[in-house]
């Protein structure tokens, strides 16, 4: 099902200034049939990287995360975003990652589906657990903020950059805190 990722490249790598966790932001570009997508990997302290990805026409909407696409790809998308991972993964052995399932806003039908264990948090999981398995990383998973984290293995305290990892996105998304 998740063995069908578009091809991917990478567009650009920013580093961060100033920041208290974010270190550098690489943007990777694919195309569907019908549009370009933008894929951003966020790499935090803690060798941590978000993967996150939208729709290129919507890059300036601040919902862009949030919005449906409408093309019924999301296996080949969410594919996409893990062959991502694994490119990252192939260069940065200690790599570990996390995402968060947006929770859907449909402004055409004025409907916003609730934060707590998403349709996109359970298709990634879903994904992850298919595509990624436990051997190279231990998962810690959060429903009720639709949060998902890949400990790498080789990480010498692995219960210690979860408990890291979780005060860094509450302290950056404090509405993680609030649910």
């Amino acid at each position: 099902m998740f063995d069908n990722p578009f091809i991917f490249g990478k567009v650009r790598t920013q580093e961060a200034l100033n920041d208290k966790y974010l270190i550098s932001k690489s943007t990777y570009r694919f195309k569907s049939d019908k549009n370009s997508y933008l894929a951003e990997a966020e790499h935090y302290k803690g060798n941590i990287f978000i993967i996150k990805y939208f729709l290129k026409k919507h890059q300036s909407n601040n919902k862009r995360f949030n919005l449906l696409t409408h093309e019924f790809n999301c296996s080949r998308t969410v594919s996409t975003c893990i062959h991502i991972m694994l490119s990252i993964l192939k260069k940065n052995q200690t790599a570990s990652f996390g995402f968060m399932g947006a929770h859907t806003i449909n402004l055409a039908e004025r409907f916003e589906e609730q934060r707590s264990n998403t349709k996109r948090f359970r298709i990634y999981k879903y994904a992850i657990e298919e595509l990624i398995g436990t051997e190279s990383f231990t998962h810690f998973m959060n429903e009720e903020n639709s949060t998902y984290l890949l400990v790498n293995n080789k990480v010498e305290s692995i219960d210690l950059l979860s408990a890291n990892a979780d005060n860094m996105f509450i302290d950056i998304y404090p509405q993680l805190a609030g649910i």
